[in-house]
């Protein structure tokens, strides 16, 4: 195909919001950005908790097929 009859590429469409959660509503209606506008976390957050309290958690909820015969 000859560069004269090429067609351009037409540009994608913006991408919008079609539902809005009531936390990221509240957010708006109080001023702030909603939580798209956040972007990704850094993944260095220190609030993640003790690794006894998870271990703790995971232990209560063992599901029945993984827990040893006696």
């Amino acid at each position: 195909m000859s560069e004269s009859t090429a067609r351009p590429a037409r540009p994608r469409p913006r991408r919008r919001a079609v539902y809005i959660s009531e936390a990221d509503q509240a957010r708006i209606d109080q001023g702030l950005k909603p939580s798209w506008e956040d972007g990704p976390g850094d993944g260095l957050s220190t609030d993640t908790g003790s690794g006894t309290e998870n271990d703790a958690r995971i232990v209560e909820n063992i599901p029945p097929h993984a827990q040893p015969k006696l």
